[in-house]
């Protein structure tokens, strides 16, 4: 099951001082039924939630570990 935009910002809101992307794959998984996702698809919804202006990124490191945020009001 993929995980909606809605489902993915319920999960971050949760957590609003800032939430890693494999920690949103994994609260989808366990406290959202998204079972069999992927982190790299959790990233994708992410970046196209990101060129909307919803939610905002911030890298930590060269390519390892990337930050999100929720900014918009959207869901």
């Amino acid at each position: 099951m993929r995980p909606t935009d809605e489902q993915i910002l319920i999960a971050m809101r949760a957590r609003p001082a800032g939430i890693f992307t494999y920690v949103i794959k994994n609260i989808l998984e366990l406290e959202h039924g998204c079972l069999g996702i992927t982190t790299a698809s959790v990233r994708r919804r992410l970046l196209r939630l990101e060129a909307t202006g919803i939610v905002a990124s911030k890298n930590w490191g060269p390519g390892c570990h990337t930050e999100w945020r929720v900014v918009g009001g959207a869901a």
